[in-house]
């Protein structure tokens, strides 16, 4: 079940140091102003400990919203197993309207009942304003109480809770022949599993509105492709693979559109695909990078982060046809939008502050930094045209001379960039003419060429610019006579970090592209 609850999470990139380290989501400012309310521990009728905390669990649902500031347990004036037994007054005192209380009851048949009541303390005294019994299997206990919480809190507030939300984030292991996981888990982190493992990065997982389904990209035929994983059952479709990059894959509220961003034209445009057909149709055009798309409510129109006013801002779209209509406009970008399900606010990566919030305030700083540190790429370089050392190829094949080279090149085969930045700097240019000059003269050898960003920006925005830089490098070596057959490209935004850091140090190593044969 996905929920509103999406927004805050779509971008989750987690770099586990444990392999099977447990997510723990926890909100720990901004609810001391928040709605008293009293959250008792669910009275256990079976022997020995309760399998799990329901009352604990509801408790920080509630507290987690940001909407309750549940009263810690050592300050309960009583701990009342059932409505009758709360007494309002003693609640009250302590500035409390509301409290919930509940049980938990193992069955004969290894299932166990949850009840819970909202009882009132404030304006109707002892009146149970909602209250509901669930009989479920163990390990779906927790799912349980995320329940009840959805349900006072709607009670409460009027607005549907979303605590039953589910999470899908990638993971990058400690190592081994599969470092990237893909995991679903539910909101707050708990009973965490994994959905897919690769030797090759995963990214931008996408719900569809069922829950029952994933779409994300996936590079391990060695290009990006965009799939859809059932989970009950593990099975792939593959939905686009490509030349160049597909990726950024996004469900229609209605379930039956999966719009995504490609690139085999050149720039990153929209398409869309009726899942049940699998008919794909294009839906932006022209030379800027549209990307990002996330559907409003009516599943007829996109959100999009595109760079055609220069930076990235928020764009609309239908997808039957019109001009895209620009939607965001405070900041010098903004990208990634998320639509509420009512239509009415949008959140998304800004750099207007430092706060993630709803429109028209804009959310998280993306993107901000210092000049870059110099690189000049110039150590242990192969001069343009000299090949190899004259006096150690007199007795070497034509073919072991052109291997030799061609490994003398790869020590000296990454291109640095400044901040959001693709164009060659000129201290690059001698070591690009290297490779060129070795690439025309052995046509049958062919190079890849990675793009790469640092970790700041999205996801999607970083693979659109870690193409841009491959592409950069592609276009300087057809200029210098290299056949586009010899050339292809991938960008793993950044995916693939050369180096861990946060700071500007690491930054500039990792906005690079790599020349691989």
């Amino acid at each position: 079940m996905k929920q509103a609850l999406r927004v805050a999470f779509g971008f989750l990139m987690l770099w586990a140091a444990v392999l099977h380290a447990e997510v723990r989501i926890e909100i720990t400012q901004g609810v001391d102003s928040a709605r008293p309310i009293g959250v008792v521990p669910f009275q256990w009728a079976g022997p020995g400990a309760a399998p799990e905390d329901i009352g604990g669990i509801v408790g920080a649902d509630l507290r987690n919203s940001g909407k309750f500031n549940p009263l810690d347990r050592s300050r309960l004036p009583q701990q009342p197993g059932t409505a009758q037994e709360v007494q309002p007054a003693a609640w009250s005192a302590l500035g409390i309207d509301a409290v919930v209380v509940g049980q938990v009851t193992p069955n004969p048949d290894g299932s166990y009942s949850v009840a819970y009541q909202l009882v009132d303390t404030g304006g109707a005294p002892g009146t149970v304003l909602a209250q509901n019994t669930y009989k479920v299997n163990k390990q779906w206990l927790r799912y349980a109480g995320h329940t009840a919480s959805d349900e006072v809190f709607e009670k409460l507030t009027g607005i549907k809770g979303a605590f039953r939300t589910r999470i899908a984030y990638v993971v990058q292991t400690n190592g081994g022949q599969f470092p990237y996981e893909l995991r679903v888990s539910d909101y707050d982190g708990y009973n965490q599993f994994v959905v897919h493992r690769s030797p090759q990065p995963l990214m931008s997982p996408a719900w569809s509105p069922d829950g029952s389904k994933l779409a994300y990209v996936t590079f391990e035929s060695g290009r990006s492709a965009l799939v859809i994983q059932t989970l009950s059952n593990g099975a792939v479709r593959q939905v686009a693979s490509f030349p160049r990059h597909n990726g950024a894959p996004a469900f229609s509220p209605d379930g039956s559109k999966l719009a995504f961003a490609l690139s085999k034209t050149g720039s990153l445009n929209l398409y869309v695909m009726d899942i049940g057909s699998g008919q794909i149709r294009q839906v932006t055009d022209g030379r800027s990078n549209n990307t990002e798309p996330t559907w409003f409510p009516d599943s007829q129109n996109l959100a999009f982060t595109s760079d055609q006013a220069g930076r990235p801002q928020v764009y609309k779209v239908n997808v039957n046809g019109g001009a895209p209509q620009r939607i965001t406009w405070e900041g010098s970008q903004n990208q990634d939008a998320d639509v509420s399900s009512d239509g009415k606010f949008m959140v998304m990566v800004s750099s207007a502050n430092e706060l993630m919030i709803a429109l028209p305030v804009m959310a998280i700083a993306a993107c901000s930094s210092n000049k870059n540190a110099s690189n000049d790429g110039s150590e242990g370089m192969l001069g343009a045209g000299t090949g190899m050392d004259a006096n150690g190829s007199g007795n070497m094949s034509s073919e072991e001379q052109a291997r030799l080279q061609m490994q003398q090149l790869q020590q000296n085969n990454i291109v640095y960039f400044d901040l959001d930045k693709y164009d060659i700097r000129s201290d690059f240019a001698a070591m690009l003419d290297a490779h060129a000059n070795f690439l025309r003269s052995n046509p049958s050898y062919k190079v890849t060429v990675e793009g790469h960003a640092d970790e700041r920006g999205t996801p999607e925005y970083n693979i659109s610019l870690g193409e841009r830089r491959a592409n950069a490098v592609k276009m300087y070596l057809q200029g210098k006579g290299v056949s586009a057959d010899q050339i292809s490209i991938v960008s793993y935004g950044k995916e693939k970090p050369a180096v861990l850091g946060h700071d500007e140090a690491a930054y500039s190593k990792n906005r690079r592209a790599v020349l691989v044969y």
